[in-house]
């Protein structure tokens, strides 16, 4: 079982609302008066989960003169440096402690600003994603001794090899090769620069959290791999639960079933869906007619739009739509990972917030002009 341990002022105010399953995984204790304790039992626990705020004042001078939970935490990660597992910081007040100007659908900033793997409010649906995080942390811990008791030094695989095992890519597939090379160029932390297994598992989670899950990447979203397959997302959604037909059996195939999968929305490997986009495309018959033969009873609803991608809203935020790039550009901020491509936002949206066409990529930028004309 995993373990979670948890340092509040007023843990009992948050945890006797929550389901007993979810409760019993985290150990609390009070910052004041169990600081020592805290420590030695979160040596070795998967997560270490810190309230913001140990005062009810909200005044700048308590900020300046009393520790909080981030404090504490900076404390905690000094004397561990970097062989500590993963970690979060939850507030019943979380515009205050962590600030108002990132969109809360872009929480895994917030985190990195912290210098935390996540970052939430008080609620029953955190406590649940915290849980499942410990999971994460404690299934991959296992994962990398086994990995380690098993390989000899002298044959030590690859760090993308090591990573496709912990984020349990299909070992046969016929588009492993292309996973892994995809997941290269996400630049996948080097997972030997520590050496305890909980450091491992947060490198991993964070590496997740912040890089991977948020954008499109190797692995991608329905939405993504809908457009990819040329699809409507709701006939996308039917085929992709449907298990008696060759088209359903392909995509739970190249299903992500790694860490965090439980508790994230349902990603895709891009080179799974890309290996079945190409089999058709290279088949004896036509694409969609091809689609259509392996889907069985399930409809097919193409898509009507040309060159269709997935929409996102003016904070860069991808949305369920998915429309046609010539009604959109790209755009980006300072927070999109060097190896993510840039966001589609419509130009109606560009047109109707100055701060977005900022972020409109260099090469995108005539086409602001264009459409204004």
């Amino acid at each position: 079982m995993s373990s979670i341990v948890y340092v509040d002022d007023k843990a009992d105010d948050w945890l006797a609302s929550l389901p007993e399953n979810v409760r019993q995984t985290f150990r609390d204790f009070d910052p004041k008066e169990e600081a020592k304790a805290a420590f030695e039992a979160a040596s070795a626990s998967d997560l270490w989960v810190f309230d913001f705020f140990y005062s009810d004042d909200r005044t700048q001078q308590i900020a300046l003169d009393e520790d909080n939970g981030l404090s504490l935490f900076q404390k905690w990660r000094r004397l561990k440096l970097e062989e500590r597992p993963p970690a979060a910081l939850v507030s019943s007040d979380l515009e205050s402690a962590v600030g108002s100007d990132i969109s809360p659908g872009r929480g895994h900033i917030l985190a990195q600003r912290a210098s935390v793997e996540w970052v939430g409010e008080k609620s029953q649906a955190t406590a649940e994603f915290l849980v499942g995080l410990a999971d994460a942390s404690n299934a991959i811990q296992k994962s990398i001794m086994a990995i380690t008791s098993t390989d000899r030094a002298g044959d030590r695989p690859l760090n993308e090899e090591i990573c496709l095992r912990l984020l349990n890519a299909p070992k046969e597939s016929p588009w492993r090769t292309s996973a892994e090379r995809q997941l290269d160029r996400a630049r996948p932390p080097l997972l030997s620069s520590v050496s305890e297994p909980q450091a491992k598992a947060r490198l991993l989670l964070a590496w997740l959290l912040h890089n991977v899950l948020p954008y499109p990447s190797f692995l991608i979203s329905a939405q993504h791999a809908a457009a990819r397959l040329g699809l409507k997302t709701e006939s996308f959604a039917l085929l992709s639960q449907a298990e008696a037909n060759d088209l359903g059996r392909m995509l739970q195939a190249a299903r992500y079933e790694g860490p965090l999968a439980a508790s994230s929305p349902d990603k895709w490997w891009r080179a799974g869906i890309d290996d079945i986009v190409w089999g058709f495309s290279q088949g004896k018959v036509d694409y969609i007619e091809g689609l259509s033969a392996a889907a069985g009873a399930v409809p097919i609803n193409m898509l009507d739009i040309e060159d269709p991608v997935v929409v996102s809203n003016p904070d860069l935020v991808e949305t369920d739509e998915i429309a046609s790039a010539k009604d959109c550009v790209r755009a980006q901020d300072e927070h999109f990972p060097p190896d993510v491509p840039p966001a589609w936002v419509k130009l109606a949206d560009v047109r109707d917030h100055a701060d977005l066409a900022e972020k409109v990529v260099f090469e995108d930028r005539e086409l602001l002009n264009v459409h204004s004309q």
